[in-house]
């Protein structure tokens, strides 16, 4: 996710891909990605734990803590983010973010992406997902947030 969103300055800053370029990203990488996605939720879609249901106080207490943010000094940055994330609105992960995205000094961001209480590892489908364009959204919240901080040098582990 970090390379596509590097991909998308080739030639620094000032520079924008091709529409061809860009187009050819796509293709490559989010078809392999949707084929991919949408193949594991039709195979387990009938298994009750893709649609377990989970309490909304559970949901709500997740989020809150699905992001951090820490600045380490006048440049340096590092965001901690629980698959959970993307069960936040685009307000709130917006309003986690501020400290970075409204901060030009911040060149530098270090990205954690741990597994989440709701979100995680034991399944890649949030509650509520009944059908291929929800699963798109779901996945494409992450892509959003590595282009929003794709103008600083991003170090990323998961």
């Amino acid at each position: 996710h970090a390379g596509l969103a590097m991909l998308t300055r080739p030639e620094g800053d000032d520079s924008k891909p091709t529409c061809e370029q860009q187009r050819a990203m796509e293709d490559c990488y989010a078809g392999c990605k949707c084929s991919a996605l949408f193949a594991s939720f039709d195979a387990v879609a009938e298994r009750s734990s893709v649609l377990a249901s989970v309490q909304d106080s559970e949901v709500d207490a997740a989020v809150a803590e699905a992001i951090a943010v820490e600045l380490h000094g006048p440049d340096l940055a590092s965001v901690t983010i629980t698959s959970d994330f993307i069960l936040a609105s685009v307000p709130h992960i917006q309003q986690k973010l501020a400290s970075i995205l409204g901060d030009s000094s911040v060149t530098r961001v270090h990205v954690r992406l741990l597994d989440g209480e709701v979100c995680s590892s034991r399944s890649i489908f949030p509650r509520g997902v009944a059908k291929h364009s929800d699963i798109f959204k779901w996945h494409r919240k992450w892509e959003q947030v590595m282009t929003t901080l794709s103008s600083r040098e991003l170090v990323c582990t998961v």
